[in-house]
């Protein structure tokens, strides 16, 4: 048997607050477990979830502060395309402690989602989890040995050099074609 409250006529039900969807729910749960009043947190883009981090207590940073304070949590939100994404990438993410989360919203398409893959195969970076299928959650394992904090990028390996011909009919030719040192690639 269900036990029914009754209330009296003319007296409303407070109901819990619900977001959008159930996926933000989860995000705002997730947050809740990674916020309390010490926690440092910095947002770049556009999103509600550096407000819900500010409600539950923690101190929101912004990247005009150039103090060498840790970040616990890094949020990049909705809308930020690529430019804007390199232009504070490397100050946000040096800043962001041994430990620290990052979470990536609209993980899924855009310059987030070339974020998310290169992280997902970068050694200091550890993948812990997908909300809703939108917001990717990485966690730092160690710091970058390079001097910059960009992500690894896949290079092409150098040529081995070959040797110069020699003669006059080689002469001519790097003379009249010497911007044309690099070999062309030529596909069949």
């Amino acid at each position: 048997m269900t036990k029914t409250h009754n209330l009296p006529a003319g007296s409303l039900r407070k109901l819990p607050t619900r977001r959008e969807n159930v996926r933000d729910d989860l995000v705002a749960d997730y947050v809740g477990l990674l916020t309390n009043s010490s926690t440092r947190v910095m947002q770049l883009g556009q999103s509600w979830i550096a407000a819900e981090c500010e409600r539950r207590g923690a101190r929101l940073e912004t990247t005009d502060n150039r103090a060498s304070t840790e970040l616990d949590l890094l949020v990049l939100g909705e809308g930020l395309g690529f430019s804007l994404m390199a232009e504070h990438w490397s100050s946000a993410s040096a800043r962001l402690k041994i430990g620290g989360v990052l979470l990536i919203a609209a993980s899924s398409h855009g310059a987030a989602a070339r974020l998310a893959d290169t992280l997902f195969i970068d050694p200091n970076w550890a993948f812990e989890d997908m909300i809703g299928g939108e917001v990717a959650v990485f966690r730092r394992i160690r710091k970058s040995k390079q001097a910059t904090e960009t992500p690894a990028v896949a290079t092409r390996p150098a040529e081995p050099s070959k040797p110069q011909p020699t003669g006059l009919m080689a002469g001519v030719m790097r003379t009249l074609f010497k911007d044309r040192s690099a070999p062309l690639n030529r596909t069949r």
